[in-house]
């Protein structure tokens, strides 16, 4: 063991443990309660509460397995990266490690690290001298917005939750830079009224130094407040983007069909903008509201008359601010709703230039874009028109403001000194400077409300409920009971009373012709669409009680229409198998075919794939995604017409890879030839399924099966 792990903390970090508020760590020596231990350091470190996970087997559990349970059974996301060089002098956020083989948590406290082992209690700061002993891989919690209807005030809420340390910096930082920024007008005064017309140098020198240290001091101040500030805004800006990735990620595909996916990226962009505006705007708010009430009790301390008139004056010029911003305001969502538009438009321009330049449309897709374009430019015109309006009346308004003060002065013959004066100037100049950004700012976060108007619809949309749901391991066993389904707003239902059964290890064909529901029957099992009656079950349980990330973890999935990911070869082929390697990434290769074409090209599994650039064909496509699905060893494999570009040759070779590995295999299919070797194909016609059989049992029976063989022979 470390001597750093026995000695107490140097006394440079127990101020830092004091404002840190260092919790007494939980430790167990059950092996389970230890890693659940660790998962709850980090995740209440985030501001958020666990339970524990169900899990399947008890026995020698795999730590990192058991993050991953957790993770699931919680709602969150978990990552895995790669510490570097000094990276406990970095805020990476709190993580689970492996420390001499043990997990144990990373906890930030003040300029670096505590390590706390949940099975012994032990807890110690990490140092160079016993870094070498924390493994370099490392796992992150990231927390999720809740799966219900999110309000703009709960977002808020989950963003700066675990930020109240960093916020009250700043607020610190603003008292004492208000505080020392009194020292001028002060002095300034004490200067004219004191100093000058005694003409005392050495009083008049030590002024002048005080000043020289009040603004160094200032300065100081600002720098390190600036430095809060932009830690507190990447904090809340990261913590919010993570979670609104994985809002998307989990909205229901009814969701994304209401919009285009151009219109989609604006808005779930715009919230991000909302965040930036309100990061800001709270701080500015708080620390402008601070400097108005420092400079306003000056202000009434020297002449209680003049500040009323002053705080009047400002109260004028706030109301006029507001009545301006709210008619502003108004012609904002005009804009932003131009600009969701326009990026609808222009997103599927590029995704369809092939098709307009084939059919030579580039005239047509021009003038929509352009209209659009022209609206949105208009409607700005607008805005701006109104905005500087708004900064000439401000800017008229200052000037009089100063009108106002000396007329007040003269007419009312105050009896306050030309020090006082100076003094009572200095303040009103920082008091409405202050109170008029703060009116700009309240100005300013009304913006939301049509930025926010059109990222609601995430928000109130409720996610995929996993909660209560429990995990299962697939055995391959389906059963689909008295299924009734149909797809929002169409009357005629899909299926009615639809039975059908598939066996653990079978290869089941489904056949049918077009718009039958083969497809949709795909959607159902997993899960990406909700029966209105019926059940369908895996392994003996009910979908509706399976946890669905766990169970479409365990099934590869080829659907009719692919795209490749945009990445390397490699990374298509692992999709989220982090713990594929590439001695088994050029089996999966060897294994669909694909071996000679990835050794031709001169990156090799390293080849670059963009969804742009048409690099391979449409059997080659099929081949990469085909890959994927099975790269994880998957219980149960989906292929919707997956190999229809393959020729014969390909076709056999990935039957027989398919045939050898030991999964249940359910094949959509158009191309008969594909299912001779079928152990059942179930035809499906009229939302029921009308036939049963291998291939030859079905030729026999000469029914509807027979008669669509029969245009393909």
């Amino acid at each position: 063991m470390n001597q750093d792990e026995d000695l107490p903390l140097s006394s440079l970090h127990l101020l830092e443990d004091i404002y840190n508020e260092k919790e007494t760590p939980f430790h167990s020596d059950n092996t389970l309660e230890s890693y659940f231990g660790v998962c709850s350091m980090i995740t209440r470190h985030l501001g958020m509460e666990i339970h524990k996970p169900v899990l399947q087997s008890i026995e020698h559990p795999d730590p990192v397995d058991y993050l991953n349970s957790v993770a699931t059974a919680n709602s969150l996301r978990i990552r895995k990266i790669r510490l570097k060089r000094n990276w406990w002098h970095n805020d990476l956020g709190p993580m689970a490690v492996f420390y001499k083989k043990k997990l144990c948590a990373l906890i930030p406290q003040g300029t670096g690290y505590q390590l706390i082992d949940c099975q012994t209690g032990k807890q110690f700061r990490i140092t160079p001298s016993n870094q070498q002993d924390v493994k370099a891989d490392a796992y992150i919690f990231y927390p999720t917005l809740p799966q219900e209807s999110v309000p703009l005030k709960d977002i808020l809420k989950f963003t700066f939750k675990v930020l109240k340390k960093d916020q009250a910096k700043v607020i610190i930082y603003q008292i004492l830079i208000s505080l020392s920024l009194l020292v001028v007008p002060v002095m300034t005064g004490v200067i004219f009224d004191d100093i000058i017309p005694f003409a005392n140098l050495s009083l008049l020198g030590q002024a002048l130094v005080l000043l020289l240290l009040t603004n160094v001091i200032t300065q100081l101040l600002y720098l390190l407040q600036v430095e809060s500030i932009i830690r507190l805004q990447i904090k809340s800006k990261h913590r919010l983007q993570v979670a609104i990735m994985d809002r998307l990620l989990r909205l229901p595909l009814s969701f994304f069909n209401q919009y285009t996916a151009g219109e989609l990226s604006f808005r779930s962009g715009i919230i991000n903008e909302v965040q930036e505006i309100l990061s800001a705007n709270i701080l500015r708010s708080m620390l402008d509201g601070l400097m108005s009430l420092v400079n306003f009790f000056l202000m009434f301390y020297i002449n209680s008359m003049l500040s009323l008139a002053a705080v009047s004056i400002v109260l004028v010029i706030t109301i006029s601010s507001l009545i301006f911003n709210r008619i502003i305001l108004r012609q904002e969502r005009k804009v932003i709703e131009a600009e969701s538009t326009l990026s609808g438009i222009l997103l599927s321009i590029i995704n369809a230039i092939i098709k307009l330049r084939i059919a030579h449309k580039e005239d047509a897709a021009f003038a929509s874009w352009n209209k659009c374009y022209s609206d949105k430019m208009r409607e700005e015109n607008k805005t701006h028109i109104y905005q500087n309006r708004l900064d000439v009346f401000n800017i008229f308004l200052t000037g009089m403001s100063t009108f106002t003060i000396y007329s007040l002065v003269i007419w009312q013959n105050a009896g306050i000194s030309f020090g006082q004066f100076i003094v009572f100037n200095a303040a009103f100049v920082q008091f409405f400077s202050a109170f008029v950004s703060l009116s700009n700012v309240v100005s300013e976060s009304l913006e939301i409300i049509p930025l926010f108007k059109m990222a609601k619809p995430i928000f109130t949309t409720e996610t995929e409920k996993e909660e209560n749901k429990s995990p299962v391991d697939l055995d391959g066993h389906i059963v689909l009971k008295d299924v009734v389904f149909r797809y929002p707003d169409h009357e005629e239902p899909i299926f009615v009373d639809f039975n059908l059964e598939v066996q653990p290890g079978s290869f089941t064909a489904i056949v049918g012709p077009s718009g039958s529901g083969k497809s949709t029957l795909f959607r159902l099992l997993l899960g990406l669409e909700k029966i209105e009656s019926g059940e369908i079950k895996f392994s003996g349980i009910d979908l509706k009680n399976i946890h669905l990330r766990n169970l479409r973890s365990q099934m590869g999935v080829v659907m009719q229409v692919t795209r490749l990911i945009p990445g390397t070869i490699f990374e298509n082929f692992a999709g989220n198998n982090d713990s594929l390697t590439r001695r088994e990434a050029w089996d999966i290769a060897r294994a669909t075919g694909l071996e000679e074409l990835i050794q031709d090209l001169p990156m090799g599994m390293d080849t670059l794939i963009n969804d742009g650039i048409q690099t391979f064909s449409g059997g080659e496509v099929q081949r990469i995604n085909l890959a994927r699905a099975i790269s994880a060893n998957p219980k149960i494999l989906l292929l919707d017409e997956a190999t229809s570009a393959l020729d014969n040759k390909v076709q056999k070779q990935i039957n027989e890879t398919l045939e050898a590995m030991n999964l249940t295999r359910i094949v959509i299919a158009h191309r008969f030839s594909t299912i001779v070797n079928a152990d059942i194909i179930h035809v499906i016609r009229n939302g029921r399924c009308i036939e049963s059989g291998n291939y030859e049992e079905l030729m026999r029976q000469q029914g509807f099966f027979y008669q669509m063989a029969k245009h393909q022979l």
